[in-house]
């Protein structure tokens, strides 16, 4: 015992030793990712602040850029600077100083001066007009390919860093004048630069360009004054991000800076400029950061190790008391282990002896209650009709039982049993003090402390569970466990046993109900299914019960009297033949099938088809006969039928007037002519076979019929018009019929060929006939065009002087005179109407009618403006009028004008013909149409007029009698109109009821 204890003492200290460098370790670890932690945020800080800041200066440049690229393209500006550099007129120099001032108010210039193309200074708004020769320097190396350029940053005689932005006007592109631009680079450039969006002592944004071998250094810096274009530093200087950006490297670097401090920076170039950016910040300031992180860090190391220490002493006492503890749970655990092993023992036993699955679950569960002194035991069964766990056998405490059943019945509703089923798992309970669920309340009540489930299983499926309860907490250990699935285990293979027993008995029936069945089978074939023995009498060992009906014989007669062989059933004739058959098919170890004649009891001849095979012995000798015999005396008749049919439509085909052949589907070979094909291609039927029905077509046709012939094709086809071409060369036109069929066993084609030569000339004929009609129409629709224009011309000459006439005289003529005007304006309206209607029907015939399809709303471009023209007509004749609309989008695809007279038309006729009542328009929409209906409760029409009423000049009331004015155009021209924006009309009506026109139009496709 001492021993173990100090072994014990020894791994615990080595364990607390060991802990201690994990936390060491741990510290160390947390100190060096907070380290490169925080770099990387800091130079993703500087990447970002040097990104924003490239950002702000490309677009400051494009800025301005942008801004003289608006004042070179002012045409005031441009040609006020163009005319002054050639005149100098005062005028235009004042003109240029008031727009330099609102040049440089609006966007904050220091100057703005114009100069020639030798930049001799012309107007500028200081009064300096002097240009120095550094000036002149700069702007001669600046290249005047470009309209727009920006100079270097660069000191003149301004006591300033400036640029100077450079436009450069042209006359037949070449430079004239130019305006420089001068930019203040403290105004917003050097303030972007040096601002720095968050708190820091050190870090700061350098701008830099590359002049010979050195770096310049183009903005105040944070640590060093005077700087701007004034301090320089070698270019040999590697260790500088300066340097390594001048370089061409872009991202981070750490180098030392122009005071010779560590820094961490980021660099890169500015797009479309000379300029190298960096932002920087110093080394020691984000070490710093890192202090007080390093004395958290040793402080909570310090904290885990005194904690850890407690620990392990609180630990080493456990031990001592554990040890103790252990040596007497080991003599209770011998105890109840024996009591489970002398379950299981009682357990095998009993499945030696029990054959019956009931009476084996039976003794199951008696057995841990009398020898392992379980109080309870129970065994579960899924019964799969009501898919529930239902207890088969319990034994012990009955109470509980009982009262963990539903209702008193024999199926479990909450229960460790149905959990381990579930599971398929064992399911232990080591103190139901711990558990709050019911049957864990009654367990208690009856003296249960513990328990634990297993499962059975049968074939791989879990199809129950047993359950043993114990009056002691923690009782069921790993070796407990282990024995319960042991115990679980023999049940379930009993059970799988004595199930394969009852499948086995199962299978026994089952052979013995396939044998009757086949018998049965036999019995009802309509045939006979035999076994003979090989010789000539053929010998039958077994013969089915359909002999009787084929040969007039029993089965018993062949087969148990020998009364008669069935070799003497066969004709006489067929004996040897079927003998020569069979003898063949042994010989090349096949099946044989052989048709012949039998001669019956009652002496009449039938004809049998019989399917057999021999039977071997182990020396491979052939010793018998099995197969089947059936009676195809109906079908030997059926197809003496067919051979005189076969006859009969040779007949049909050698005498058809028509010619006919047929071909070989594979290889288009003639197999087949009648005398009519003969007598009209002029070839000999010996010349036709050995043709083929490409040798008959002209050579264009020959590749549209192979692949004619390659596509699939019905039965039966019309393969249209075709050209075959006779033997003296001569060409015919042909109508073709064909027939798929099967002629000497072989894919065949049946051709009927009609000769179309006549008729076809007759059909040109009458073509050619109808050409000259549809000219005679054309020019006539020309002519009624020609004159509409001519009508139409004067009409509206008259109408407009009328009008002025009758402004002229308002005031001065009584009311008849004005009714007089008034049927003036009418009929002419009425008479411009009639002409627009012949024009567009004109068109439309002609073909000349002019289409713009574009999309257009029908609502709002078309319907409000037709609602607003009609509805002062409506009134005069104390109509309703309505207009409405339950779409949300009404557009569609159309031409403006058809739409507008489509609908001027329909509203037109709806108000004409409605001497009382209502116009109404509605529009409505579906998934992909718009539809628009006029409806009213005019004269409406008959059901007979109905078909005729979108043909040209009709009207169901004709003559000078007639009530209504109109030329019967207008609903012939609203048909076409929709025929025009792919749309559709519709029409209802009844006489004296009303008429609903419904047009639909398709919505554009998405």
């Amino acid at each position: 015992m001492n021993k173990n204890s100090k072994t014990t003492n020894k791994l615990i200290f080595a364990s607390f030793i060991f802990i201690v460098i994990i936390i060491l370790a741990g510290g160390y670890f947390a100190y060096d990712v907070q380290v490169k932690g925080i770099t990387k945020n800091r130079y993703n800080e500087l990447a970002a602040i040097k990104s924003l800041k490239v950002k702000q200066i490309v677009d400051w440049r494009n800025e301005r850029i942008g801004d003289a690229r608006a004042i070179l393209e002012n045409p005031l500006i441009s040609n006020d600077i163009k005319n002054f550099v050639t005149t100098k007129n005062p005028d235009l120099k004042e003109k240029i100083l008031i727009w330099f001032n609102v040049l440089k108010k609006s966007y904050r210039y220091t100057d703005l001066i114009l100069v020639d193309n030798n930049y001799n200074p012309l107007v500028s708004l200081n009064d300096n007009l002097e240009m120095d020769k550094y000036h002149f320097g700069v702007f001669k190396n600046l290249t005047e390919d470009e309209d727009i350029v920006i100079s270097p940053l660069h000191k003149s005689n301004y006591s300033y860093i400036h640029f100077t932005l450079r436009i450069t006007f042209r006359e037949n592109g070449i430079p004239t004048s130019h305006i420089l631009l001068v930019i203040d680079p403290n105004d917003f450039l050097f303030p972007l630069i040096q601002n720095w969006p968050t708190p820091s002592k050190t870090a700061e944004t350098i701008l830099v360009k590359s002049v010979g071998d050195s770096v310049v250094f183009l903005n105040e810096l944070r640590h060093k004054k005077n700087t701007a274009l004034e301090f320089k530093l070698p270019k040999s200087r590697v260790d500088l991000p300066t340097v390594k950006a001048i370089d061409g490297f872009s991202g981070m670097f750490t180098g030392y800076d122009y005071r010779g401090e560590l820094v961490i920076s980021d660099v890169g170039h500015i797009p479309g400029t000379e300029w190298f950016i960096i932002t920087k910040v110093d080394e020691a300031e984000i070490l710093g950061e890192l202090k007080t992180s390093l004395l958290n860090s040793i402080i909570i190391v310090l904290l885990l190790i005194a904690i850890v220490y407690l620990i392990f002493l609180g630990v080493l006492r456990k031990s001592k008391l554990a040890f103790y503890q252990k040596e007497v749970e080991l003599q209770s655990e011998k105890v109840r282990l024996s009591r489970l092993y002398a379950t299981l023992s009682q357990i095998n036993q009993s499945i030696v002896r029990e054959q019956s699955k009931s009476e084996l679950l039976l003794t199951i569960t008696k057995l841990p209650v009398k020898f392992g002194g379980f109080p309870a035991c129970s065994l579960s069964i899924f019964d799969e009709k009501l898919g529930k766990l239902k207890v088969e056998s319990f034994d012990g405490n009955f109470d509980y039982f009982h009262k963990i059943l539903n209702d008193n019945s024999e199926y479990l509703v909450d229960d460790p049993s149905v959990k381990a089923y579930n599971n398929s798992s064992t399911i232990v309970y080591d103190s139901l003090n711990n558990t709050k669920e019911k049957w864990a309340e009654i367990a208690l009540k009856c003296g249960f402390k513990s328990c634990s489930a297993a499962p059975l299983k049968t074939f791989d499926k879990t199809i129950g569970s047993i359950i043993l309860y114990s009056g002691a907490e923690n009782f069921f250990k790993t070796a407990e466990i282990k024995l319960l699935e042991e115990i679980a285990s023999d049940i379930s293979y009993s059970l799988e046993s004595i199930e394969k027993n009852e499948q086995r008995k199962l299978i026994e029936q089952k052979i013995k109900e396939n044998e009757r069945q086949l018998t049965t089978l036999f019995s009802n074939l309509p045939g006979i299914a035999y076994r003979c023995r090989l010789n000539r009498d053929y010998d039958m060992e077994f013969m089915s019960e359909g002999t009787l009906n084929i040969t007039g014989y029993t089965s018993d007669e062949f087969v148990k009297e020998k009364s008669i062989t069935y070799g003497q059933l066969i004709h006489p004739d067929d004996s040897k033949f079927v003998w020569d058959e069979i003898m063949e098919s042994i010989n090349n170890k096949k099946t044989f099938t052989i048709i012949y004649r039998i001669k019956t009891r009652e002496g009449t001849q039938r004809w049998v088809w019989e399917r057999g095979i021999a039977v071997y012995n182990s020396k491979g000798k052939a010793v018998a006969l099995e197969g089947f015999i059936s009676d195809i005396t109906e079908t030997k008749e059926a197809q003496d039928q067919l051979r005189k049919s076969e006859e009969y439509f040779r007949y049909l085909f050698e005498h058809n007037p028509l010619p006919m052949w047929i071909y070989n589907l594979s290889t288009y070979d003639f197999m087949e002519v009648n005398t009519s094909a003969i007598d009209t291609y002029g070839y000999s039927k010996d010349e036709f076979l050995s043709m083929q029905i490409l040798d008959i077509r002209p050579e264009e046709e020959k590749q549209k019929l192979l692949d004619d012939l390659k596509r699939n094709r019905p039965l039966l086809s019309k393969s249209g018009e075709w050209k075959h071409k006779l033997k003296n060369g001569k060409l015919i036109d042909v109508l073709i019929t064909s027939h798929q069929i099967e002629y000497k066993n072989t894919e065949a084609v049946l051709v009927v060929i009609n000769d179309i030569t006549d008729r076809k000339l007759a059909e040109m004929q009458l073509l050619d006939a109808k050409e000259k009609a549809e000219a005679g129409e054309k020019m006539k629709s020309d002519f009624l065009a020609q004159m509409s224009h001519e009508i139409r011309t004067p009409v509206n000459v008259i109408l407009s002087f009328t009008n002025l006439i009758k402004d002229a005289v308002s005031n001065t003529i009584d009311d008849d005179l004005k009714e007089g005007f008034g049927a003036i304006d009418h009929a002419s309206h009425r008479l411009i109407r009639t002409i627009d209607s012949i024009l567009n029907m004109a068109q439309f015939t002609s073909g000349a009618f002019d289409v713009k399809l574009e999309e257009l709303d029908v609502y709002n471009d078309i319907l409000i403006p037709l609602n607003h023209e009609f509805i002062s007509i409506a009134k005069s004749k104390y109509l309703e009028f309505t207009l409405e609309n339950e779409c949300e989008k009404t557009s569609v695809i159309g031409d403006r004008y058809s739409l507008s007279q489509l609908f001027t038309n329909l509203i037109d006729n709806a108000i004409k013909y409605t001497e009382q009542g209502f116009v109404r328009i509605g529009v409505s929409c579906d998934s992909e149409n718009i539809n628009v209906k006029i409806e009213d409760s005019g004269i409406g029409m008959s059901e007979d007029f109905i078909p005729k009423l979108f043909s040209a000049f009709s009207q169901e009331e004709t003559g000078y009698s007639r009530k209504y004015e109109g030329t019967g155009l207008g609903l012939a021209l609203v048909k076409n109109y929709c025929e025009l924006n792919n749309a559709s009309i519709d029409v209802k009506s009844k006489k004296n009821i009303g008429t609903t026109f419904i047009i639909t139009l398709k919505k554009p496709s998405t």
